[in-house]
């Protein structure tokens, strides 16, 4: 749902550009990655829109990870600073954040023999990601 503030119409694009953000679920493992995939995203997209970098977890992000990504100017409850690698490649904003677990994993509810089924014909017709 988009706020009141966006007045035009729903599909209007200077509206849509007040809610943008690149958003990455990630774990600590996938730092290399997480470089990576900002390298791709700066040259071929956000250099022109600049829209800033949401990195979330189901975890607290470790002090190690936190250290190669970022150099700190402050330390809030939402960690948002300056990046040193990411920086390097972004002038974008960057913000971290965590997922409670009960959102980011699947809900007791769900029939394990039915997703695990489904998910494996999804690797058998080589949906990406499909079989994880």
């Amino acid at each position: 749902m988009l706020l009141s503030s966006c007045s035009v119409s729903i599909f209007s694009f200077s509206c849509l550009l007040q809610y943008r953000s690149s958003l990455f679920l990630a774990r600590n493992s996938d730092l290399n990655g997480v470089v990576k995939s900002v390298k791709q995203m700066e040259d071929r997209f956000n250099k022109k829109f600049g829209y800033p970098y949401v990195f979330l977890n189901e975890q607290p992000f470790e002090e190690n990870f936190i250290k190669l990504v970022l150099s700190f100017d402050s330390v809030v409850v939402f960690l948002t600073s300056s990046c040193s690698r990411v920086r390097e490649l972004t002038d974008s904003s960057v913000e971290f954040g965590l997922i409670p677990k009960e959102h980011w994993y699947q809900p007791d509810w769900i029939d394990e023999d039915k997703a695990s089924e489904s998910r494996r014909k999804m690797a058998e017709n080589n949906v990406i990601y499909g079989g994880q």
